[in-house]
């Protein structure tokens, strides 16, 4: 490990991190605000090969090996030492290992982690045969958001290529915090963010209120995240690719105007805001490093009693063009300049978050499959669509 790498620092919190940790201080849940994944590796396993890739790059990634403090003033992130050996736990001998693994799992995320002391990151190798393994992660999501589960997975992937095929060793990835902190500083004096301020006053002016679902009866369900997923038969997703492709229409459009029309049902209403997450990384330096950059945003669709789906659809399409260059102003900005942040409310209770792309993992021999555990709180209804081994998931969380 390079010096730099281990010199003790203390760094500004980017505003990203300042709002998860402000909606981690209003929960009593301290694992509201975890966020996990799991890989599943079905093969024959190097484990050594495979443990000191994870420890290599989890080291090299700033955002991993923070504790956060308020000093009064300003949240600050103080660098910790370095040590992300992976742990090691057998559930092989289990009646059913993956149950075992899922519950184990389960069980560590409720836990929670305590931002003041860290640390905020576990990584663990499960084994559940001796050709089954899975690698989990679970990071607190005031320092690591989706995108950077994927540049560390990918990493990790690459240095554990080259350990099994005898080559040199890729240097290890330069992810400091303080080109995304840089970054940040030169957006908040400049005419982009107060072009974006007023585009968001505009565009919110006469934004739909929030949907409010009906509740489940008393006794109806446990307390707590529901979490159930749904692959889409292929055939029917072949009918609707084929269906996006003759009419030309926008998929991520496609997607939330059906997501609009089903919440809106639900909500015995015809117009409606939900939160559409950004990865909000495009021409800036977190596009390479791990951290949280993610933002949110509203998006209002109205639904006219005599309209078409292709009318809907052209309406979600519209907006995500239009909002698009804004996407890096930040939620809470957005909530304090209409005058509800003091208040805690905001625009949306639902989010639909979309993830058009496979998550591709090359671990040389051995077949790699992403596990969502995690993405976060669930403020009343979430909804993901992403894609797992060519075919569409949909993942519905709801409190």
């Amino acid at each position: 490990m390079s010096a730099s790498m281990s010199a003790p620092q203390s760094r500004p919190c980017t505003t990203a991190q300042y709002g998860i940790w402000v909606a981690q201080q209003a929960d009593p849940n301290p694992a509201a605000y975890l966020t996990a994944e799991a890989v599943l590796l079905e093969g024959p396993l190097d484990r050594g090969a495979l443990l000191a890739s994870i420890q290599d790059v989890l080291e090299a990634a700033d955002t991993l090996h923070v504790r956060l403090r308020w000093d009064g003033q300003q949240l600050w992130q103080d660098s910790t030492a370095r040590d992300s050996l992976p742990g090691v736990l057998d559930l092989s001998h289990e009646p059913d290992p993956e149950a075992a693994a899922r519950q184990w799992m389960a069980t560590r995320q409720a836990e929670g982690v305590d931002m003041a002391t860290g640390p905020l990151h576990a990584s663990v190798l499960i084994r559940l045969a001796p050709d089954r393994h899975l690698w989990f992660l679970m990071v607190h999501h005031a320092v690591l958001d989706g995108y950077g589960y994927t540049l560390i997975q990918q990493e990790v992937a690459r240095r554990h290529a080259a350990r099994l095929q005898g080559q040199p060793l890729p240097p290890p990835p330069a992810w400091s915090l303080d080109p995304v902190i840089e970054a940040e500083a030169q957006y908040r004096v400049s005419e982009r963010l107060a072009r974006s301020r007023a585009f968001w006053q505009g565009a919110l002016a006469e934004v739909p209120a929030p949907a409010e679902l009906p509740a489940l009866p008393p006794g109806a369900a446990d307390e707590g995240v529901h979490r159930f997923s749904w692959v889409l038969p292929a055939e029917l997703q072949a009918q609707l690719s084929h269906r996006l492709a003759r009419r030309q229409w926008d998929e991520s459009a496609w997607w939330l105007a059906i997501a609009g029309l089903w919440l809106a049902g639900l909500a015995r209403r015809r117009a409606l805001c939900m939160g559409v997450p950004t990865m909000n990384r495009l021409g800036t330096p977190a596009a390479g490093i791990p951290c949280m950059a993610m933002n949110i945003v509203p998006l209002g669709l109205r639904m006219p009693e005599d309209g078409t789906l292709e009318e809907l659809v052209a309406q979600a399409a519209l907006q995500l063009r239009q909002m698009r260059p804004h996407g890096a102003y930040r939620y809470g900005w957005i909530r304090q300049d209409h005058g509800l942040l003091a208040s805690g409310l905001g625009f949306f209770h639902q989010a639909v978050n979309l993830m058009p792309f496979e998550k591709a993992l090359d671990f040389p021999g051995l077949r790699a499959t992403v596990w969502p555990l995690s993405a976060g709180p669930v403020k009343d209804l979430n909804l993901t669509l992403l894609r797992q081994q060519g075919q569409w998931v949909l993942v519905v969380e709801a409190q």
